[in-house]
C-alpha cells in the first residue's frame, strides 16, 4: 500500500477513533487496514494490537446460511459489485463470528475508500441486529418453493412411469420427460459452473495470502541485510581507529 497520504490517513483514524459504530477498513486482499474501539469491543476476546493481525477470513463462519454461500464466496461477490459496477457504496448483511465463536448478523454498510495509496480500501460499518430482514424471509420462501418443486419435478416422473395407456398420452409422456431431463440438466450444468468460481475465487485467496507472506520475508531479509551492513561499518570504523593507535 505504497504512496499512502499519512496526513489523510491520520485525519481518518482520529475521526474514527471513538465513533459508536463499528469501523473496519480493508484492502481488496483481505488484509485489515484500521480498526476502531468500538469494532474491537464488537468482536470480542482479543485486543486492537492483535485484531489487526487478522484476515476478513476469519470474522465470519465458513458458511452463510442465509443464502447457502461460502462467507469467502459471499464477500468477493459483494467486492466485485462494489468495484466491477462502478458503484461508490452497497448495503447488505452479512453473518459474523466474534473471537470467542459466537455468530451474530449485522447490517454491512461498504463504501470505496483512498488514501492516495495504489491499493484500493473498503470502509465497513458493522450494524449488529437481532432478526432476519424482509429480504431474508423472502428468499428463504423462495428455497421452500425451490425445494416444493423438485418435489414436484419426482413426483412428476414417477407419474410418467405409470399409467400410460393410449398412443397419446405416450407422445405426451416423451414430451414431458424431455422436458424433465432438459431441466436437471441445466441445473447441473449451473451447479458445475458455482463449483468453478468457488475453486477460482479459493485459489486466488490462496495465491494472494502466498504473495503477502513473499513480501514479508523480503522485507525481513532486507532489515537483515541492513543490519548485517551496519555492522561491518562499524567493524570497519573500530579496525581503522586500532591501526591509527599503532601507528
Amino acid at each position: 500500500m505504497g504512496n499512502i497520504d499519512p496526513i489523510a490517513k491520520k485525519k481518518y483514524q482520529k475521526r474514527i477513533k471513538n465513533s459508536d459504530k463499528a469501523i473496519l477498513v480493508i484492502s481488496t486482499s483481505g488484509d485489515i487496514f484500521a480498526v476502531n474501539k468500538a469494532t474491537v469491543k464488537l468482536f470480542k476476546g482479543i485486543s486492537r494490537k492483535d485484531f489487526m493481525k487478522k484476515r476478513t477470513v476469519e470474522l465470519a463462519p465458513e458458511e452463510q446460511s442465509h443464502i447457502g454461500k461460502t462467507s469467502f464466496e459471499y464477500g468477493f461477490e459483494m467486492l466485485q459489485d462494489l468495484w466491477r459496477n462502478h458503484k461508490e457504496s452497497l448495503e447488505g448483511e452479512f453473518q459474523f463470528k466474534d473471537f470467542e465463536g459466537k455468530i451474530f448478523w449485522s447490517k454491512v454498510q461498504a463504501r470505496k475508500l483512498s488514501f492516495g495509496g495504489d491499493q484500493p480500501l473498503i470502509e465497513m460499518t458493522i450494524i449488529p441486529i437481532e432478526k432476519m430482514s424482509k429480504n431474508q424471509v423472502t428468499f428463504q420462501s423462495k428455497k421452500a418453493i425451490k425445494s416444493n418443486s423438485k418435489i414436484e419435478i419426482n413426483q412428476e416422473f414417477k407419474n410418467q412411469k405409470i399409467g400410460i395407456q393410449s398412443k397419446d398420452s405416450l407422445m405426451n409422456s416423451n414430451e414431458n420427460t424431455n422436458s424433465l431431463i432438459q431441466k436437471i440438466s441445466d441445473q447441473i450444468q449451473n451447479l458445475n459452473m458455482q463449483k468453478k468460481l468457488l475453486q477460482l475465487s479459493q485459489l486466488e485467496e490462496f495465491i494472494r495470502t502466498k504473495v503477502v507472506e513473499k513480501q514479508k520475508e523480503e522485507e525481513q531479509l532486507i532489515e537483515k541485510l541492513s543490519q548485517i551492513k551496519e555492522e561491518i561499518t562499524n567493524l570497519e570504523n573500530e579496525y581503522e581507529k586500532t591501526e591509527f593507535k599503532k601507528d
